[in-house]
C-alpha cells in the first residue's frame, strides 16, 4: 500500500463541505487578525519559531533514543501510559504544546529524564 493511500482520510461529506465553505466565507469576509483572533479565544498564542524548533529537537533526541534502545512505539506505550498513535504525533512534530507530564513519561520510560532551563532576555 503506497504512503498516499495509507494517509487519506474519510470522503467529506456535503455537509463537512458546507460547515467549512461557510467558515472560509466568514473569515474571507471579517480577515480578521491573529491578535483579534487570539484575544477572542478562536486562536491560541503562536508558538515562535525557535521554541518549535527547540521542541522538534526534543522530540528527534527523544525518537532517536527510542530507536537506539531499540524499543517500538507499542513498547513505550506499555512504559509510559502514552497512546501509540500520539508518541508518533510527538515524534514527527504533529503536537506543539505537549504538557510537562507527557514529555516526563516519554523520557522516563525511555530511562531518561527531561530537563528545563530559564533563559533571560536581556533586551
Amino acid at each position: 500500500m503506497s504512503i498516499d493511500k495509507k494517509r487519506r482520510s474519510a470522503p467529506i461529506t456535503n455537509e463537512q463541505a458546507a460547515r467549512d465553505a461557510k467558515i472560509r466565507a466568514k473569515y474571507q469576509a471579517t480577515k480578521p487578525s491573529l491578535q483579534s483572533l487570539v484575544e477572542s479565544a478562536q486562536a491560541d498564542e503562536p508558538t515562535s519559531h525557535g521554541d518549535y524548533l527547540q521542541l522538534m529537537q526534543l522530540f528527534g533526541t527523544l525518537r532517536e533514543l527510542r530507536q537506539k534502545r531499540g524499543l517500538s512505539l507499542s513498547q513505550v506505550f506499555e512504559k509510559s501510559g502514552i497512546d501509540r498513535a500520539a508518541l508518533s504525533r510527538l515524534e514527527n512534530g504533529q503536537v506543539t504544546n505537549p504538557t510537562v507530564a507527557t514529555l516526563e513519561n516519554f523520557a522516563h520510560a525511555l530511562g531518561a529524564r527531561v530537563r528545563f532551563v530559564v533563559e533571560v532576555d536581556e533586551n
